[in-house]
């Protein structure tokens, strides 16, 4: 589960040959373990170019995680999920994940968490045209980035707006 995919469809093939593994050790035990190497795999089908295994594997990786009613699960699965439908025709279904997400991170009391969701959230604002909800999601995923810190977040709030918006953001960074 430390491995992640990186784009090398070796490593990434190498990776969900991994998973595969583990899972058939597992022998079909449901549980947060399972559910977090479904969302790992699901992540590596996705970067070494299996759309549609990537979409079954990270359905069920979401479905064991709720089961299981394990929070960090649950964030593997989501993040999972979201990668999967990253496509604006999927803008519906990666909202709802976006609130889910929002709400596990504020749940576990972990901004990081709830920053993926603001951003999810924040994209498919961007994808419907609604600027004005843009503006008000920019605000609260920028009380957000001020909770977590470091300069990953603050550039992922810096690439989310408009570039006008975004001035002092840029010279802040």
């Amino acid at each position: 589960l430390e491995a992640e995919p990186v784009g090398s469809r070796r490593w990434d093939l190498r990776l969900i040959r991994w998973c595969n593994e583990a899972l058939v050790r597992l022998d079909g035990e449901p549980g947060p373990l399972a559910a977090r190497l479904q969302a790992r795999r699901a992540e590596a089908e996705l970067y070494s170019g299996q759309e549609e295994a990537a979409e079954r594997s990270s359905r069920e990786a979401l479905r064991q995680a709720y089961a299981a009613a394990d929070a960090e699960a649950v964030v593997a699965g989501l993040r999972a999920r979201q990668l999967a439908l990253s496509g604006p025709e999927h803008g519906p279904e990666r909202a709802g994940l976006a609130e889910q997400m929002m709400a596990a991170g504020q749940l576990l009391r972990r901004p990081d968490v709830e920053r993926w969701g603001r951003c999810w959230r924040l994209d498919t604002h961007w994808e419907a045209g609604d600027l004005a909800a843009v503006g008000v999601e920019l605000s609260e995923l920028a009380d957000c980035v001020d909770r977590v810190g470091g300069p990953l977040p603050r550039w992922h709030l810096t690439v989310s707006g408009p570039v006008s918006a975004n001035t002092d953001l840029l010279i802040a960074a």
